[in-house]
């Protein structure tokens, strides 16, 4: 957690360096957006992993295990782009009350819903599994080093 925040800070102070105040601030609200709407639309499934992956190992239940581990893998898809939908839906809606600028940074951040509802989810299967170093690493390792990594790529690709 605390190379976490250090990863967190960093990025941030990048974004702000490499943009102007108001794009900053676009794209900060976009990013919350985002994971607010990640937030919801895991469902509260993320701990359902870590309560039923034991108990049906424990009793032998392989066809309950593989259920588990399918619906973990499509579900968080599933939810992740209906979510992402009706998010641009609303804001495509409300295109007159938002600027341009908003909106597609909004509907592009939206895009990243389905995959931050998977790493939710897939975090609990690895938490029921005791592989903590993986769940952990990917939410606050791995998430933290991708943003910048992607939004550098298309900085310098000429995305201005």
């Amino acid at each position: 957690r605390v190379v976490n925040a250090g990863l967190a800070f960093l990025t941030q102070v990048l974004f702000a360096r490499l943009m102007g105040p108001a794009e900053y601030g676009v794209s900060a609200t976009a990013m919350t957006l985002m994971l607010l709407v990640a937030g919801v639309a895991t469902l509260g499934l993320a701990p359902m992993a870590q309560r039923f992956w034991p108990e049906y190992e424990a009793a032998g239940d392989t066809a309950r295990l593989r259920g588990l581990l399918r619906f973990t893998l499509w579900a968080p898809l599933a939810l992740g782009a209906a979510f992402a939908a009706a998010g641009s839906l609303l804001v495509t809606l409300m295109g007159p009350l938002l600027s341009p600028a908003v909106a597609a940074a909004t509907c592009l951040a939206l895009l990243a819903v389905p995959a931050q509802v998977s790493l939710d989810i897939l975090e609990g299967v690895a938490l029921a599994k005791g592989w903590k170093l993986l769940s952990y690493g990917s939410a606050f390792v791995l998430r933290p080093l991708c943003v910048p990594l992607i939004f550098l790529f298309a900085w310098f690709a000429g995305a201005k």
